[in-house]
């Protein structure tokens, strides 16, 4: 026994280091940078550090909360870092491998054969899994539906051998799995087929008529103490889910077969399972963050192998522990059958790990064996010696074959370039984050602005907001006009300046969401209605202008808009306006800013909503002009009046409504009276004006919006 304990030991601690050693080397460098769910990831780290301990992160389509809390103690020893937030993944997936090497020995425990080989080329083929190791250096919570699963399954057959034969009930193996059980729910939404799996199991178990068979009732009773221990483990997430349904949903909901994309066709919720299969060995996730390489899941050798593992498990399918490889695989590639979005998606499907190489090696060992049993005139080899040579060479193939892979891609041999894998980390909102530290100052509040048309409502720019470290404030903040305003508020407070980046002239200059955000200049026109310009910087690789922030902040696009019926030439129609003066210092309040009046040199402020009446593909500009009595232009402003998602879309889709925002400079010493607000739509490519006429009305080349008063300086 003490020998046994020993060499036990040896194998868990071997298994460990390796794993480690596979999935820390080059850490800090491969992957580069920070993807947009760490990110988010290490957002939620930082509240909790700060104090905050939901049982639910709602950030990002909602995430369980156990990756996150170990993700805390990571950082706070190392520092808010992708390291620290991926070396998390790396511990997780190095404690899986003997986790599994523990799961497949307690399951083959009472088969006949020596358990020991099979767990130990399964632990080792995990170890040094491609698919293994990518999940293990991202800082993705699906990482620990692996260790986990594993955990509950050993736990499981425990329970299971003692239950053989009606003996009483082993309270603590079934507890214990049922812990498991419940610990899985808390960390990734593939994990809640883990209870399927168990009764699966169970199920199979008490029809089946081996020697590992259990009475349906006793069977029925150890299912029954699992569910109520995990039970009790899920009641704080369940209440939770339970005030919040849709948080136990949404991200299924979002990817679901027949809710996205192609699968809405005829047919099409095969097409994702089938693709799912076939990732083994001929197909490929098609995300470089999830596969780098650009490879299928197992190299071909090993792929005919799980292929005959299949075979091998449907043909001892009465006895449980032969069977439980399939039952495991099948039940956890279902999260990836299930889904359109992304298919085939190896990160749904991590849960299956242990299940297929347990599968893969079933055979192998099963024909190393066979071939032992008859070769007795080889006297140099002894059986078990010979058992382990046929596993081992496809072992140390595929070992071999996928550390080269991994760390091959990351220096430009795999399918995809350096850049290409660069762009999928989110290096280029990491560097902008970097930039904007270097430039920063303590009394810095950077307003970063990015397109809305390349993230959800409930996604924002994790990945900088995460990696700027730099000394003041910052918000990454959605160019319209419902999120800008509260943005802009929760920013200003204890700031008097704001640093507005300037994508457009920048050196460096973001991809995406940053290279086409605020046509419309909608944060200019915020920044300066209620605080005005100070300076500018064009020196670093971001410039940015400087504004005053309001002493009380209360941005509002506006707040008393008139109502429009005006059309353009059937093109385009008013169906909204409000206009007003800018601030004449940061303490004005923000409800005088409505008023109609403009002391003489200083700035109006317009904003116009509109509807396009028809497919619109060509750029227009509206003209705003600030006529007195006799027609003179005393101010004038012309802007792009074009979508929303312009310029990613180009085309103003018929219906779609849209807003602009425009500060009005006025020319110098306009005398003190009555002017009036005129505005003109035109083609900005050909001039063409678009005649304006109101319903029953008569056309004419301008709209008159209302009047403005214009009062006397008071200074020269």
């Amino acid at each position: 026994m003490r020998r046994r304990f020993w060499r036990e030991l040896s194998v868990v601690v071997l298994l460990i280091v390796v794993a480690l050693a596979a999935r820390v080397y080059l850490l800090r460098a491969a992957p580069p940078c920070l993807d947009g769910d760490e990110a988010a990831n290490g957002l939620d780290v930082l509240d909790v550090l700060r104090g905050t301990h939901p049982i639910f992160f709602e950030r990002d389509y909602g995430r369980e909360p156990l990756f996150i809390y170990l993700e805390a103690v990571s950082v706070s020893v190392l520092g808010a870092t992708p390291f620290a937030l991926r070396l998390t993944s790396a511990v997780v997936g190095a404690l899986t491998v003997p986790a599994v090497y523990w799961m497949v020995r307690e399951a083959l425990a009472e088969t006949g054969e020596q358990a020991f080989w099979p767990a130990l080329l399964t632990a080792l083929f995990v170890a040094f899994s491609y698919w293994h190791i990518t999940f293990s250096r991202i800082g993705y919570r699906a990482i620990l539906v692996p260790l986990v699963a594993s955990l509950a399954c050993a736990w499981f057959w425990r329970a299971w051998h003692r239950l053989r034969g009606g003996q009483t009930l082993p309270w603590r193996d079934l507890l214990l799995c049922g812990v498991f059980v419940g610990a899985s729910l808390y960390t990734y939404p593939a994990a809640r087929f883990l209870p399927v799996l168990i009764v699966a199991l169970a199920v199979a178990g008490a029809a089946g008529n081996d020697r590992a068979r259990v009475s349906p009732r006793t069977a029925a009773a150890g299912v029954l103490v699992i569910a109520a221990a995990a039970v009790v483990v899920f009641l704080p997430l369940g209440a939770y889910f339970l005030q919040h349904p849709s948080s136990f949903v949404e991200r299924a909901r979002e990817v679901g077969v027949g809710l996205v994309g192609p699968s809405d066709q005829a047919g099409a919720p095969a097409v994702p399972a089938l693709r799912t299969v076939a990732m083994f060995a001929f197909d490929a996730d098609p995300n470089p963050r999830q596969n780098p390489a650009g490879r299928p899941l197992f190299d071909l050798p090993l792929a005919g192998w799980l292929a005959a593992g299949v075979v091998f498990a449907i043909a001892r399918r009465k006895s449980l522990p032969h069977l439980f490889g399939l039952l495991w695989t099948a039940v956890f590639l279902l999260p990836a059958a299930l889904t359109a979005e992304g298919a085939p998606h190896s990160l749904r499907a991590l849960g299956a790990l242990p299940g297929a190489y347990l599968l893969a090696v079933m055979p192998m060992c099963a024909v190393a064996r066979w071939i032992a049993r008859r070769q007795t005139s080889w006297r140099l080899w002894r059986a078990p010696a010979l058992a382990v040579l046929l596993p081992l060479s496809f072992l140390l193939y595929s070992s071999f074959s996928n550390l080269r892979d991994y760390f091959g891609a990351w220096q430009g041999t795999g399918k995809y370039t350096a850049s290409q894998l660069a762009g999928s980390f989110d290096c280029v909102s990491a560097d902008a984050a970097a930039a904007l530290a270097q430039q920063g100052r303590a009394d810095a509040a950077w307003i970063v602005p990015f397109s809305r048309s390349f993230f959800p409502p409930s996604i924002s720019d994790f990945t900088l907001d995460f990696m700027y470290q730099g000394k003041g404030s910052h918000a990454v903040v959605a160019d319209n006009e419902l999120e800008a305003p509260p943005a802009l508020d929760r920013l200003a407070e204890g700031h008097d300046l704001g640093y507005l980046v300037q994508w457009q002239n920048a050196t460096l200059v973001p991809q995406g969401a940053y290279k086409y955000s605020d046509p419309k200049h909608l944060f200019d026109f915020l920044l300066t209605k209620y605080g005005g310009k100070v300076g500018a910087d064009s020196e670093g690789p971001i410039p940015f202008t400087i504004y005053e922030l309001p002493v009380v902040p209360d941005y509002q696009v506006g707040s008393q808009f008139v109502s429009q019926t005006v059309s353009f030439a059937g093109k385009v129609r008013l169906v909204g306006s409000d206009y007003g003066h800018v601030a004449l210092n940061r303490i004005e309040p923000a409800s005088s800013l409505e008023q109609k009046q403009l002391v003489s040199g200083h700035a109006a402020w317009v904003v116009l909503h509109w509807q396009a009446l028809v497919p619109i593909s060509s750029d227009l500009k509206v003209s705003i002009r600030l006529l007195d009595p006799s027609g003179h232009v005393a101010g004038q402003v012309d802007d792009l009046l074009v979508g929303d998602d312009y310029p990613l879309v180009r085309t103003w889709a018929a219906g779609e409504s849209a807003g602009t925002y425009h500060i009005l400079p006025t020319q110098g010493a306009v005398p003190a009276g009555s002017y009036r607000l005129a505005i003109i739509v035109y083609d900005d490519d050909t001039g063409k004006v678009y005649a304006a006429a109101e319903p029953g009305g008569q056309p004419s080349l301008s709209f008159t919006l209302g009047a403005m008063q214009i009062t006397r300086s008071g200074t020269p």
